[in-house]
Order: structure tokens, then sequence, then C-alpha cells
């Protein structure tokens, strides 16, 4: 809360939502698309808990992470399929994965490489799962 009372978490107020909120909507519409983005949104409808969640994936991971210049989205989507990889998250792989390849000009080569990459540093079981 701040001094005169407001609440200053990340998005507390979408009607007025900051700009490192407008900048992570726009990263994360370009990687994944208007539609899982429009989605995602939609499950927030009538639960407060899911909509602090989907405006701190927005504001932090999309909005402070993925817009900072030091790497292209490209290194960045191969980077995170590794590390989903490592972490066993095989919903967000999938989703990833597809983005990738679709918007940020990876090829299926490459994600094949980072898969074999992380087969040797993550172990074969998990890698196994980026082909399911």
């Amino acid at each position: 809360m701040s001094a005169d009372g407001k609440d200053t978490r990340p998005g507390a107020d979408l009607d007025e939502p900051s700009e490192r909120f407008k900048l992570g909507m726009g990263v994360r519409r370009l990687v994944h698309g208007h539609e899982h983005v429009d989605e995602a949104w939609r499950a927030t409808e009538g639960d407060e808990q899911r909509r602090v969640l989907e405006v701190l994936i927005t504001d932090c991971v999309w909005g402070t992470v993925w817009s900072r210049k030091g790497l292209p989205s490209k290194v960045r989507s191969l980077v995170t399929i590794g590390m989903l990889i490592a972490s066993h998250q095989e919903r967000d792989l999938r989703l990833h994965i597809r983005s990738a390849v679709l918007r940020n000009q990876c090829s299926m080569a490459e994600v094949r490489e980072v898969v074999l990459h992380a087969a040797a540093y993550c172990g074969i079981p998990a890698a196994t799962a980026a082909y399911e």
C-alpha cells in the first residue's frame, strides 16, 4: 500500500495498467499469440487468485524478463525450452516449443538440438518428454 492507501502491487488496478504490464502483454502476445493470452485471461473471470497470478506472469515474466534487450527472443525461447525440460514442466514445454517455432523463428532442428543437449545435462527421461 502507498501512503495514500492505494494498492501498489503490479497490476492491482488494471483500469490503469503499468507501462511494464503493457509491455509484458505485448511481448506475451508476440510470443504465444492472441488466442493463448486471451484464453489465459478468460480463465481469470471470477477467480481473483488466478487474476493475480496472470498479472504477475504478465508484469514480471514478460514485462521484466522477456522484454529485456540482453538476448533476442529466439534465444530466450531456446533457453526456456531447456529449462522447462530440466524442471519437467511438460505442459509449458509444449506451449513454448510451439511458440518458438511458430513465432520466434526457431527451427525444429534447433529445438531438437536443445532437447539433445538437455538429455546430456538433465537426463534422458526429461528430454524424452519433450518429444511427447
